[in-house]
């Protein structure tokens, strides 16, 4: 009999609840994949919060007694009462398309700034996947990254549990916000040291870094965490480019396998052919140029 990869759990003196592992989960495994419940288009979730609550509630007076009955039983951390917007908005992914959707079993997965799992949307079954990203030990809680990764997922401790006090009305007592002090304050210098890159690249001057600079990023981004799998891929991606772009082979080497790990772990098709073409080919394609690359052993 195949065990369930996970249970949800009550947590004590919270009143909330949690997502933890029954047995040994791989990273990679699929933890869960679910359909959503609820789905809102990009168009509408920009748009007046009057026609999100109008949206929602059609979409809900469709439900079943008891679907309707999960969707209110989930968190809302929006006001004192709940309401139909405060519970979407607290429990909210994104989605395919830029749509925002509500996942209720997976909104049970809590955050944390070092998460060992992350979500993946799958368009070609409109579902969602709960992907494990790191090995996980039986009894040990799932947890995922509620923060933005081109913002506050990438930045201090003050910064991320403002964040978290605003959009969700808790302290985050993870791993990471709960180290002594000397190893909170040499994260914060690794994550302001990635966050002045990360603008380098949304500028376009990350043609400009050095090669040990270079390196620095690529080694960074690991070392902080809590960066979606996705988000990081792409930034692999343009750094990438930028090592071609100066010859250097010997970090191209390193990114493409690491790209190619993560792109197993996320298991999408698509995704997992890219990295596997820049790995296998001599010729590899990035942003309509074409570089010449030795082949690597695969």
């Amino acid at each position: 009999m195949t065990i369930s990869a996970f249970e949800i759990f009550s947590i004590a003196g919270k009143g909330g609840k949690g997502m933890r592992s029954r047995r040994c989960i791989l990273a990679g495994e699929v933890i869960l994949r679910e359909n959503p419940l609820l789905r809102i288009s990009n168009e509408v979730f920009e748009g007046d919060v009057r026609d999100i609550d109008t949206a929602l509630t059609k979409q809900l007076n469709a439900k079943s007694s008891k679907e309707r009955e999960v969707f209110f039983d989930l968190l809302d951390s929006r006001g004192e009462e709940k309401s139909t917007l405060g519970i979407f908005f607290t429990n909210d992914m994104s989605f395919i398309d830029e749509s925002a959707a509500l996942f209720p079993i997976m909104a049970r997965v809590n955050h944390s700034c070092a998460p060992n799992s992350d979500f993946v949307s799958r368009r070609e079954l409109g579902c969602q996947d709960l992907v494990a990203t790191e090995d996980i030990a039986s009894g040990e809680e799932i947890t995922l990254s509620y923060l933005p990764s081109l913002t506050e997922g990438t930045a201090p401790r003050r910064m991320r549990q403002e964040y978290l006090r605003l959009w969700y009305q808790f302290d985050c007592l993870c791993k990471i916000c709960c180290m002594d002090n000397t190893k909170i304050v040499r994260n914060d210098r690794l994550r302001r040291r990635v966050k002045r890159l990360q603008h380098q690249v949304e500028d376009g001057s990350i043609f400009s870094l050095s090669h040990e600079d270079l390196d620095i990023f690529s080694e960074s981004l690991n070392l902080i965490r809590g960066v979606k799998l996705p988000y990081l891929l792409g930034l692999f991606e343009q750094i990438l480019e930028v090592a071609l772009e100066q010859n250097d082979v010997k970090l191209a080497s390193k990114l493409i396998v690491r790209g190619l790990t993560m792109a197993d772990i996320l298991g999408d098709n698509n995704t997992i052919r890219d990295w596997e073409d820049k790995r296998n080919s001599s010729m590899i394609s990035i942003g309509g140029k074409l570089y010449l690359f030795p082949q690597l052993v695969g």
